[in-house]
Parts: structure tokens; sequence; C-alpha cells
């Protein structure tokens, strides 16, 4: 049994230790039950080992040390990359989901109530998928205190407090793939005063992808001249997600035109390289104001006509007959 400390602090991944509470009126105690691992016993998170289509109950001993009900929300999450490129078990928004989500093999309540000095199990449901090559199933499950308070109109509020999660990590083969990462196609996007190319690096496999670094430069394909470099470090990537980056240079906008983006990328020992042509169109916006300035000059010019036609028409009527 293991015993971690929920509270009133702020988002915390759960890989091992305790937290002590600094608020008085909320303290949650949270057992897990770990016994099936591939993991050394000092092991702070399930990492399960399981048949092609197995089903796994997890359970989850909740203690509520405060002399009130509390009310908890639990959902399972998914392993997700960052835009920043770091592992998170949290459900934001920004995130692109993996193609394989722990959250649809992953069943448990929704809500529980622990009764003052009480406790309560949770027992969530792990169903393997029914092919044994999808590598590691990474997300967790996260509690999530909700405290009710009443503001001045006497309607109640259920106002989040800390989000805690415990990660499950699942196999159906002690040997995971291989790492294959893989380039999207690059992009050209508007962004304030500069021209961005905005691509991806995928994860294609179910395996965690560590320390990964490298450089994504761009060139000028029409005088091969090197336009602008980003590098990147230490960047991790969740099982089957993808890691969003956009190569950019202060107040630099690209002429329309083709570029090549050349990535090269390390991890792990393992190197990779990919080349990719993009281009750069004008700007729709661009565009219409180059229409609108098309429009009035051809206003312009009739205008211009139609007074000099007016102009010498009354000149022409003006003029003695003979």
């Amino acid at each position: 049994m293991r015993r971690f400390l929920l509270m009133l602090l702020g988002s915390i991944l759960l890989f091992g230790g305790s937290v002590q509470a600094a608020e008085r009126d909320f303290s949650v105690a949270i057992d897990t039950n770990i016994s099936e691992q591939r993991q050394p016993s000092n092991t702070a998170y399930y990492d399960l080992l399981l048949a092609p289509g197995a089903i796994k109950e997890l359970s989850f001993i909740l203690t509520n040390h405060t002399d009130n009900d509390l009310r908890i929300a639990v959902n399972p999450s998914n392993a997700t990359t960052s835009s920043s490129g770091h592992i998170t078990y949290q459900p934001l928004t920004e995130n692109q989901a993996p193609t394989i989500q722990m959250t649809n093999y992953l069943q448990i309540a929704k809500t529980v109530v622990i009764p003052a000095d009480g406790q309560k199990t949770v027992t969530a449901t792990l169903t393997m998928p029914n092919t044994a090559d999808i590598g590691l199933l990474a997300g967790g499950v996260s509690f999530t205190a909700v405290k009710a308070k009443q503001d001045i109109n006497d309607k109640v509020q259920l106002a989040h407090a800390l989000s805690y999660t415990i990660a499950v990590h699942a196999r159906a083969q002690a040997q995971l793939p291989k790492v294959a990462l893989s380039l999207s196609q690059p992009t050209a996007i508007s962004l304030p005063n500069r021209t961005g190319i905005a691509f991806q690096i995928n994860n294609k496999v179910g395996r965690f992808v560590n320390d990964l670094s490298g450089t994504a430069s761009l060139t000028d394909i029409a005088t091969n001249k090197p336009i602008m470099t980003t590098t990147f470090k230490q960047i991790s990537l969740a099982p089957n997600t993808s890691w969003p980056l956009t190569v950019s240079r202060k107040n630099k906008q690209l002429p329309p035109g083709k570029y090549r983006l050349a990535v090269h990328v390390k991890t792990s020992g393992q190197t990779q390289s990919w080349n990719q042509l993009v281009t750069v169109r004008i700007a729709r916006q661009d565009q219409q104001v180059r229409r609108l300035s098309l429009w009035l000059v051809g206003i312009g010019v009739i205008s211009i006509g139609a007074i000099a036609a007016i102009s010498y028409w009354v000149i022409s009527k003006s003029q003695p007959n003979g």
C-alpha cells in the first residue's frame, strides 16, 4: 500500500513521496494497492503487464481527515504532450489527445463523497485493447477536490481546487516498440509582424520519447540562402502524441515563394532528419489590401476621365458657334 496526500495547493503528478498539507480545512489521503508490477517495489504508480482483452480492477482508498464531508471528482486522463514539450496527465484543452487514449479503456466513478473522518474505496476498471501491438497505454486517474461555497446571492458554486493524478501505464508486451518519429507537412502561418512555419513532430508508437533535441532551419529555395534556425532540447513526447513547433523570427515577413524546412532530431542515441517543401503565399489580408488599392486606383482613373470629359463638354458648349 502506498499513501499519498491530496490538498489545496495546485496540480501535482504523483510519482512517489508524500506531500505535506498546508491547508487545515482539507486533507485526503489516497492509498493505492499496487500488487502486480513490472517495475521494482518502490514504483509509486501502476505499471501493468496484461494480456490483450484482459480486465483489471485498480483500487484507490480515499481517507477524509476532516470533520466535514468532502466531494471528490474522479476522472480518467491521458498522458499528453504539452505545447512546451513536456509530459502532462492533466486534461489540458490545448493538448492534442493521443491516437490511442487511456480514457477509452479506463472506467471509473465520476464523483465520490467521503464522509467526515471516514473512507471511501474507488475502483477503476481497465479493459485492455484486443491487440497486443499497441505498445504502452499511458494515462492516469485524476482526483479533484470540489468545494462548495456560497456567493452574495446565496447561490452554491463549485470551485475546483487541487487536481491530483496517479499515473496508470499498461502494456500487453514486455518489449516496447522502437522509437518511430515523423514530421507533419509544414504550413506557413501569419503571426504579428512575422511569418511562421508551423509543423509537428509525431511520436507514432506506444512509448515515451525523452530528451529529444534538434534544430529546425528554413532555406529560400530560389537563392539557397538560410533564412532562420530554431533549436530545441530536453523535449519529451507521450506515447502516440505530437509536439507542435513554429519556426519564426521577430519582424521577419517572408516574401511569397518556395522554402525548404530541414529538421534534425536526436534522442536515445538515434538521429533522424526530414526535408519538407513549404510554400509561402501572399497573406489574404495583403491580397485584400492590394485588391482595394487597385479598385481605388481604377475609380480614380475613371473619375479623372469623367471630370475631364465633363469639363471638355462644358467648355465646348460655352464657345460661340461659328
